[in-house]
């Protein structure tokens, strides 16, 4: 059985909508996985923590928008250690309810993800690679329409020799730079073009 962790932020009045998510989920996600909640918020208790062994409140300050957004892989950082133990890890906003079953179909059909690589990844469209899904450049949080074509152009052109190259080619602001590095996009690619002295 695969699997699965799901990471909720529910800080400040967000908390409201914690039940809801849940109750939904419990009914309708991934019934033939071992779903696990991993819940951000500010409270000391949260719906059916008591009854539910497979829920994990870790405490997280309330933050005004737009951190909690731009932050939220920093926050997740928090359960890493947990986190390595499951075979796949999904966020859902707080307001997210399940009203159909989310089924493993593209499991049965032998699908699986793999992560994006900036120079083979489609702008808008997922793509099948050796079987697996790889992601739009567009799915990375925070990078629009015209950035995801802008990427793609520049990966046409060339290999990027630095972050600070991609940064100037493909005019992507720092803070998306920032978070394709934490999620490993990037690779062993370096941050500048400089060299070091001590590099010899």
């Amino acid at each position: 059985m695969k699997k699965v962790a799901v990471l909720y932020i529910a800080t400040g009045k967000y908390v409201r909508l914690w039940p809801g998510f849940l109750e939904s989920a419990e009914k309708y996600l991934l019934k033939s996985c071992e779903v696990e909640y991993f819940v951000f918020t500010d409270v000391d208790h949260l719906a059916e923590e008591e009854d539910n062994p497979r829920i994990h409140r870790i405490f997280q300050e309330p933050m005004p928008w737009p951190y909690t957004t731009l932050l939220r892989f920093e926050i997740f950082l928090k359960a890493e250690e947990q986190l390595k133990a499951f075979d796949y890890i999904y966020f859902f906003n707080a307001n997210c309810e399940f009203k159909q079953p989310i089924t493993e179909e593209m499991y049965a059909r032998g699908y699986d993800f793999m992560p994006i690589d900036i120079y083979r990844a489609k702008a808008h469209r997922f793509q099948i690679i050796e079987g697996k899904l790889m992601p739009s450049i567009d799915s990375i949080e925070g990078l629009g329409d015209k950035a995801a074509d802008a990427v793609v152009d520049a990966a046409v052109q060339g290999r990027f020799l630095s972050k600070d190259d991609f940064r100037d080619r493909t005019k992507v602001s720092k803070t998306v730079i920032d978070l394709m590095d934490k999620l490993g996009l990037f690779g062993d690619i370096p941050q500048s073009n400089q060299i070091s002295l001590f590099d010899f």
